[in-house]
């Protein structure tokens, strides 16, 4: 009996031994897992980006309006004024390089004030984009020449890059994926309101003062040029019959940056985009000398809806489908891309139009000298042809920048090529991670 209880005694002896080590094991295990957790959720809670409050974010966004709407005053207060410009300076053609310059040195340091907006303080590299800018226009304001004032647009570009960059980055830092499409429509739609304001103040400029304070209160470019030339607008009624295409902009980057925040996709206003502006361009190269209110308006208005669909669009993009940040980049290769496109086809426009006119004058008035109405300016026409050459010389003029609205028509039709590269991601699920 006693070995029997022995012999039966040792495996239970040793059965809860084994127990009692797996349940420490188990425990230790269990606290190890606790542990693991605690420190992956706070490791997780440290990488998640801390956005502003309510009140900090009010002043931000209203901050980032008015420095948009700066911007977008610069790019057009001036549109009224160049043809007064190329009046003075009697350099009809360099009016490609007044927008070239400044884009070319835009899109060239894109990349370089992406990295700077990565490696150093946003603040202050953004504030030393904003007095590059102002410096550029100051030069711009002062110009005695026209060499002198494509100069003080390249610096101005060289500023102007780095304040679009950092503007858009600051709306990926302050609120989650799925609002900044709102935000950005926001401000592209503020920039929209500074575009109808900027024309207006430039021809109030041009007509009472001087093209000079358009650059003294910061400015750049806008070339309505069938709308004086052609039409014989002034300047001031240049800038509002410009009001069409500036207010298709505003609204439809608004509502294309707030339906994209709801439906929580943005490739539907990309495809909007290229519709809209292939059509728009169209029918703008079918103006005609006597082309009624109607026409001119309703056509302005279609490029300018599809221009502000496919800004929201575009910076909309990179933002909700790169970590965070990889955004400074992927918004500067953006903008890089639009701005050498812009300053390569503005050249090849102007190009367009020089050849064309030349052409067309000797098809239709030979009588007319081509060199004299080419080194004038744009409004000056009627000072260099003979009265009863005047109507000949309008319509080959008319004619030629109708030929030129065929560049926007074939680089609207393009666009669908990138369009259709696009990923279809949704705002709405798209969250903020560091990348691999």
């Amino acid at each position: 009996m006693t070995n029997f209880f022995t012999s039966k005694s040792k495996p239970l002896g040793k059965s809860t031994s084994n127990m009692s080590s797996n349940a420490s094991q188990l425990e230790k295990e269990s606290h190890s897992t606790v542990a693991l957790r605690d420190s992956q959720n706070s490791d997780q809670q440290e990488s998640e980006p801390q956005y502003p409050g309510p009140l900090k974010l009010t002043l931000i966004i209203i901050s980032l309006n008015l420095a948009m709407f700066l911007v977008g005053l610069d790019n057009t207060i001036i549109s009224s004024a160049i043809p007064k410009i190329t009046d003075q300076f009697h350099a009809l053609g360099d009016v490609g390089w007044y927008a070239s310059a400044y884009l070319l040195t835009n899109c060239s340091f894109q990349l370089i004030w992406g990295k700077l907006f990565t490696f150093y303080v946003v603040k202050r590299v953004y504030l030393t984009a904003l007095f590059i800018f102002e410096l550029g226009s100051l030069i711009c304001a002062v110009a005695p020449s026209s060499t002198a004032l494509i100069v003080g647009r390249a610096i101005a570009g060289v500023g102007g890059g780095g304040v679009g960059n950092g503007s858009f980055l600051l709306i990926a830092h302050c609120v989650p994926p799925r609002q900044r499409p709102a935000f950005i429509g926001m401000m592209g739609s503020m920039y929209g309101i500074a575009s109808i304001a900027g024309p207006l103040m430039g021809g109030a400029f041009t007509d009472n003062i001087s093209w000079r304070w358009c650059f003294y209160i910061n400015l750049p470019l806008g070339i309505p040029i069938w709308l004086q030339a052609v039409k014989g607008a002034s300047a001031i009624k240049s800038g509002i019959m410009n009001l069409p295409m500036l207010l298709g902009s505003v609204i439809f980057s608004l509502l294309g940056g707030a339906l994209t925040s709801i439906i929580g996709y943005y490739m539907p206003f990309a495809y909007l985009t290229v519709i809209l502006m292939s059509i728009g361009s169209g029918l703008l190269s079918t103006l005609q000398v006597d082309s009624g209110h109607a026409k001119w308006i309703g056509y302005q208005f279609l490029v300018g809806a599809g221009v502000g669909s496919g800004l929201q669009t575009a910076f909309a993009a990179p933002q909700c489908v790169l970590p965070l940040e990889d955004i400074p980049i992927g918004t500067a290769v953006v903008i890089f891309t639009e701005n050498l496109s812009a300053a390569v086809f503005v050249s090849v426009a102007q190009n367009v139009f020089s050849n064309q006119l030349r052409t067309n004058l000797a098809t239709y008035v030979p009588e007319a000298d081509a060199s004299a109405i080419l080194s004038g300016g744009a409004t000056d026409i009627k000072n260099f042809v003979p009265q009863e050459l005047y109507q000949g010389v309008l319509f080959a003029y008319n004619k030629a920048l109708d030929q030129t609205f065929y560049v926007g028509v074939a680089l609207s039709c393009c666009a669908i090529l990138g369009t259709l590269g696009m990923q279809w991601v949704s705002v709405k699920k798209k969250d903020d991670a560091p990348s691999n």
